[in-house]
């Protein structure tokens, strides 16, 4: 069966077994494999010059989506440190008391570590 990519606007805008009729819509004919691998990863595909092309830019969006993610994950650990942080205010306990360090010392110091690991992130996707 014949499949096809839908171009609308000079973006690929979908795929399927027949053809879209509207008439702001081109249909370009593709292959199974580039079809069935559209199918798993959109962006992997863009539509240049005429033509379906692999996109340039894919592994570096690739990259930057798992920064992101990483720097996600890492957000929910500081706010977690965040509440943690408002109960050693409270008690302002001793966590370990051969260095003398309390538990908001602790607490502030993990927060600067993921701080900083967010800043590197950063600095990665801003290359």
């Amino acid at each position: 069966m014949t499949k096809y990519f839908f171009i609308e606007n000079g973006i690929i805008n979908g795929c399927g077994e027949i053809n879209r009729l509207d008439e702001n819509v081109e249909n370009i004919e593709v292959d199974d494999e580039t079809y069935n691998t559209y199918i798993t990863t959109p962006s992997k595909f863009i539509y240049k010059d005429g033509k379906i092309i692999q996109n340039p830019e894919y592994e570096k969006q690739i990259q930057q989506a798992a920064i992101n993610e990483e720097i996600s994950m890492i957000k929910i650990k500081l706010e977690d440190i965040d509440k943690k942080r408002v109960r050693a205010i409270c008690e302002n306990s001793i966590k370990d008391e051969q260095q003398n360090q309390t538990w908001l010392e602790y607490y502030n110091e993990e927060a600067k570590n993921l701080r900083n690991k967010i800043s590197k992130l950063n600095e990665k996707l801003s290359k």
